[in-house]
């Protein structure tokens, strides 16, 4: 109930003009991660609960979504969608939720060969960005999340079916590591990392066409509200980027910067990312 009020206390802060209902969220979002933990610890959960878990997990994903300062959160969730995913598989839980491994493309296979096309402009630039970021990297975590953005981005090249492909095994990298690897990604020192996290969110917005297909009856792109709070961790991003660092994401900010265009409704002189583009009849 609390991850509920919490997602609609944050989606309201979003869609009704004038209104902030960001105390109530956060103070909701609390009372949910403190209910997970305690249910979490239970070792005779009654029927039902472990469904809760994993509404109440996804429930706060989403709300992240919506949180400007939020990035951090919807990472953790992230992981914290599959460590209770795998708990309650191990546990053999009756849940009402599908959670057998790679359920999601199974049921997206069928769609891929419908997908968009993704501009070849802006998905080059990417890599040609991503390229000039490798003398930085340093540890295990920087060097696989930035050959996991690179893998996306050709294999954008080759297919859209492919690329969401492989944009979806890049949230695994979220969930697969050990805590310290993880503990990398949250770090707010690791400026290297953030750096990276600005191309997984730039990422996240060159997908949405994509992403869409995964609902198709309700996917409206006049809906941006779930778009507003990523590009908001993206320019706190670069707000807090030194001098030195911000020649190396110039790709994330037009990409922020034509998003937010877009949103507006303003006239964009670059290639367009959120409406991609229709298949050619064969």
């Amino acid at each position: 109930m609390n991850a509920i009020l919490a997602l609609g206390a944050s989606h309201l802060t979003r869609v009704a003009p004038g209104e902030d209902y960001t105390t109530q969220a956060i103070v909701h979002r609390g009372h949910a991660i403190e209910g997970l933990n305690k249910a979490l610890n239970k070792t005779d959960r009654t029927y039902g609960e472990s469904d809760a878990m994993l509404a109440a997990c996804y429930a706060l994903t989403f709300q992240a979504s919506h949180m400007s300062d939020g990035m951090v959160d919807f990472i953790t969730m992230i992981r914290g969608c599959a460590l209770v995913t795998e708990k309650v598989k191990q546990e053999g839980s009756t849940t009402a939720f599908n959670i057998e491994r790679d359920q999601h493309l199974r049921i997206m296979s069928p769609r891929l060969d419908e997908l968009p096309e993704v501009d070849l402009e802006i998905v080059t630039g990417g890599i040609e960005c991503l390229n000039q970021i490798q003398p930085l990297l340093n540890t295990y975590s920087e060097h696989q999340f930035h050959a996991a953005l690179l893998n996306v981005l050709y294999s954008l090249q080759q297919s859209p079916g492919q690329g969401y492909i492989n944009f979806m095994y890049l949230y695994s990298i979220f969930y697969s590591g050990s805590h310290e690897q993880f503990s990398a990604f949250v770090n707010p020192n690791n400026l290297v990392m953030r750096v990276l996290l600005a191309y997984f969110i730039s990422l996240q917005f060159v997908m949405t066409p994509l992403s869409t297909h995964e609902w198709p009856d309700r996917a409206e792109f006049e809906r941006p509200e779930a778009l507003v709070g990523m590009i908001e961790w993206s320019e706190k991003i670069f707000e807090s980027t030194p001098a030195d660092l911000l020649v190396y994401l110039q790709w994330p900010m037009e990409v922020v910067g034509t998003v937010r265009a877009e949103i507006a409704g303003h006239k964009v002189e670059t290639s367009r990312i959120l409406n991609g583009r229709s298949r050619s009849p064969t």
